[in-house]
């Protein structure tokens, strides 16, 4: 792990990308089923993707990149 002298933190790499970069298999854990226990917000707050533990469920809202050059 290293945080570099911009206030990157970097786990499994020394060049971190961004303000937190994972590098390796991760896994995230919630402690209680919840229906946002993951969720990526945009810059004004707005849940964009959500993974629920109470029923399986995946959300994604709006446009998703799927990294090959198109949209989804």
């Amino acid at each position: 792990m290293r945080l570099d002298n911009l206030g990157r933190l970097g786990v499994g790499t020394t060049t971190s990308l961004s303000k937190l970069s994972v590098y390796g298999s991760t896994t995230i854990q919630t402690w209680q089923n919840v229906p946002t226990a993951f969720r990526i917000l945009n810059a004004a707050t707005s849940s964009v993707f959500t993974v629920s533990t109470t029923d399986a469920s995946t959300t994604i809202v709006g446009v998703l990149n799927v990294g090959n050059g198109t949209s989804t």
